[in-house]
């Protein structure tokens, strides 16, 4: 798509945005109780598990800045990858730090920033900020093998937004090269390299689909405002997409649906063929980084911090 067809889209979903919040689509939200969302707001970061926006009932501090975090263990642990190139690993029993291991790769300070974290079985592994990625044993930390797997033209690092595990031994990854990579984490190999967006935006989130009868797929996003579905068998093109109101940073994936957070465009709910049923622009005046479906009532707020 040309530059001037890419403005011209993004201005149409941007007047056509509210048309998916209508009375027929609401009824799809009986079933959703509530939504959590986290972000950033103007004076500092945002956060906390919250009935209401006054009462915190929950927080976990960290040593040092969270880029990404996911959970392993049915829930039980949660890997927060750290903007000081550590990665912490914390008991959500007893909110207790278990371990804060600092993964050293060659490079510069910028390239020892972790960026993401993925777990998977006796594994983690974690993307840097100079193009690297590494596979750890996930008892030790120690780093099993570490490889570039991103490369800019312009600077000396590149920005490995994003990597998860798409089964047992693939590892995909996204960067601000734009392109995602699919890796085999038994020998490094490259499996493919696919160019996600025409006007170089960065690739900032990969997982897979969680799509009962589509294991083979994974899902993208981007800084160009595409959602993006692949099929890693053959992966030269999408086989789906959908342009959202704002860069698509993290994708929460639920039986029956996906919850985008979409950075300045707020957070969007999509069915599994990427038809947005209920948008949200409120959080568009912070910079948003997660939205996911609560259990129990629950709801997280972007909320200012005061220092």
């Amino acid at each position: 798509m040309k530059r001037k067809e890419l403005d011209n889209a993004k201005e149409s979903e941007k007047n056509d945005w509210k048309k998916f919040n209508t009375k027929a689509n609401n009824k799809r939200m009986k079933g959703i109780k509530k939504v959590a969302v986290s972000g950033a707001a103007p004076d500092g970061p945002s956060g906390g598990v919250k009935r209401d926006p006054k009462e915190e009932l929950g927080r976990i501090d960290f040593p040092a800045g969270v880029h990404r975090f996911k959970f392993a263990e049915q829930g039980a642990l949660l890997y927060a990858a750290l903007s000081d190139g550590s990665l912490a690993e914390i008991s959500l029993k007893d909110r207790s730090l278990k371990s804060k291991t600092q993964i050293t790769t060659e490079g510069d300070d910028v390239g020892r920033m972790i960026l993401d974290v993925s777990p998977s079985g006796d594994y983690v592994a974690v993307s840097h900020g100079d193009g690297q990625l590494s596979l750890l044993d996930g008892s030790t930390k120690a780093i099993i093998r570490s490889w570039k797997g991103h490369h800019s033209r312009y600077t000396e690092n590149c920005e490995v937004w994003s990597c998860a595990h798409v089964d047992s031994n693939t590892l995909a990854s996204g960067g601000e090269d734009a392109h995602f990579c699919l890796w085999d984490t038994r020998t490094t190999d490259r499996i493919s390299r696919i160019k996600v967006s025409t006007d170089g935006s960065g690739c900032t989130f990969v997982g897979p689909s969680s799509d009962g009868g589509n294991d083979s797929q994974v899902l993208t996003g981007s800084y160009d405002q595409f959602i993006r579905v692949y099929d890693q068998r053959n992966p030269s093109q999408a086989v789906n997409e959908r342009m959202l109101a704002g860069g698509v940073w993290n994708i929460e994936q639920h039986p029956e649906c996906m919850v985008v957070s979409c950075m300045y465009g707020g957070w969007a709910m999509l069915d599994r063929i990427l038809e947005p049923f209920y948008c949200e622009r409120k959080p568009g005046d912070a910079l948003l980084y997660g939205a996911t479906i609560c259990d129990q009532g629950l709801r997280i707020l972007p909320s200012k911090t005061r220092r």
